[in-house]
């Protein structure tokens, strides 16, 4: 239950009379036992802001109901007013008040221990099957000719270095910039080395306000896009590690795949998704061509701290599926694990990568393991 409604659930008649008291609202009592009290709601000492307990089908739903002119407000719009607070100010104080937890009770597992829901269960129906080579049938990518490169300026984005991207670690991945645009240039390569696409990072305001921070790069009207779900960027620089240490980490974004050259020079096996979502194609190329036996799943940390609202709520059931989606495609074969964190020491939308080597080597030593049906549960 979120905290809001546990606060709704337990708010009581004297609560609202003893919290408006200690706003500095008067209030007095009619006779048929209703409450008024002074409409701070908008700044007034007349006594127009009734309180009620109950809605028109009878049923517990605590409102304030303004007849100056605000009209019907949650007790949380009406402190919210009264006090000038944020929702989450408000949200805080009242749990506070009540003594209720504001900890989001998330499920912190993904097959490791259940906190909250029983349907978890599902993290122990899997079943090891073998990998067979002659199933994975490469799909060739159209190959530029990398002379084309030569077009950007051999320079690095600044705001990248700012954030504790080493130079060498975007040496290694052919980071250059195009000046006509005002873009990083990330050059794309399949696992053989190829050039198959140029994306860029785009550094305008206009493009970031309107979700064009990555796109495809055009020269003279010529597109470098490619399919994203046929490749994994990082995969061509880091695979002699991947191959050799058996096991990846996979990120959303090209640029957590060059914060890791940052923190583990030439011992990096991370590679990007380009997104959110991983096809069959990226999960045999871990397979078959790199022989991983563990897949670590670092997506970016998409929901908040605190599950105030029922967006807050969608958001984190969105980010758990798409997690288990991913962790699914491995299950049956390899070794899954994930990086999940639920407290302060990752921002809102950041990647594991975003908050230094110390931050990710602590995510990494309690990174969640994903369990199968034979193995040995920890529930």
């Amino acid at each position: 239950m979120k905290t809001s409604d546990k606060i709704l659930e337990s708010i009581t008649r004297e609560d609202i009379i003893n919290l408006m008291t200690s706003f500095g609202v008067g209030h007095e009592t009619m006779v048929n036992g209703d409450l008024r009290f002074q409409s701070h709601c908008h700044g007034s000492d007349k006594l127009k802001l009734y309180y009620y307990e109950k809605d028109e089908d009878g049923e517990h739903s605590p409102h304030f109901l303004c007849y100056s002119g605000c009209g019907g407000m949650s007790i949380f719009s009406t402190f919210m007013q009264i006090n000038n607070w944020e929702f989450k100010e408000t949200i805080n104080y009242l749990a506070t008040y009540k003594g209720i937890s504001t900890v989001s009770h998330k499920p912190k597992v993904f097959g490791k221990e259940t906190f909250v829901l029983e349907d978890w269960k599902f993290l122990n129906k899997y079943k090891k099957s073998k990998q067979s080579k002659d199933e994975f049938k490469v799909r060739q990518l159209p190959i530029h000719d990398k002379k084309i490169l030569n077009v950007f300026d051999n320079i690095y984005p600044s705001s990248w270095e700012d954030e504790g991207i080493s130079t060498e670690a975007m040496s290694k991945f052919n980071i250059m910039f195009y000046v006509n645009d005002w873009k990083a240039i990330i050059p794309h390569y399949d696992y053989r080395g190829n050039l198959v696409g140029i994306r860029g990072r785009s550094f305008l305001w206009h493009d970031l306000v309107s979700g064009r921070k990555y796109t495809p790069v055009y020269v003279e009207n010529e597109s470098y896009r490619h399919p994203l779900g046929l490749n994994l960027f990082g995969l061509s620089q880091n695979i002699e590690t991947i191959k050799r240490v058996k096991k990846v980490m996979i990120v959303e974004g090209e640029k957590g795949v060059i914060l890791s050259e940052t923190f583990f020079p030439n011992e990096n096996f991370t590679v990007a998704l380009c997104g959110s979502n991983m096809s069959k194609y990226q999960r045999d190329l871990l397979l078959y061509v790199c022989g991983v036996k563990e897949v670590i799943i670092a997506l970016d940390k998409q929901f908040k701290d605190e599950l105030l609202t029922e967006d807050d709520e969608k958001e984190y059931d969105i980010y758990i599926k798409k997690v288990r989606k991913i962790a699914d495609e491995f299950v049956n074969y390899v070794d899954v694990s994930i990086i999940y964190c639920d407290d302060n020491r990752l921002d809102y939308k950041s990647c594991p990568t975003d908050h230094g080597e110390k931050i990710l080597k602590q995510l990494m030593k309690e990174k969640l393991r994903y369990k199968r049906e034979d193995e040995d549960s920890e529930i």
